[in-house]
């Protein structure tokens, strides 16, 4: 089950807590899709890791639901 971390934003597979800083997971099908429109280009933004999603180490919004 995909994870992201509260503290670190950190993806990854595993339990509840980060394997980077400890802190506290959530499943990712019980948050929403993290991308907004960019408003420099035509591309999407990734709230989670300040980076264009293409860019992010965010998994396919199908993981999301």
């Amino acid at each position: 089950m995909a994870r992201v971390c509260f503290t670190c934003s950190h993806m990854y597979r595993g339990g509840a807590w980060c394997e980077d800083c400890g802190g506290e997971a959530i499943p990712l099908e019980l948050l929403s899709p993290p991308w907004v429109d960019c408003p420099n280009c035509d591309s999407m933004w990734c709230t989670l890791h300040s980076a264009h999603a293409f860019e992010c180490e965010c998994p396919a919004v199908e993981e999301w639901k």
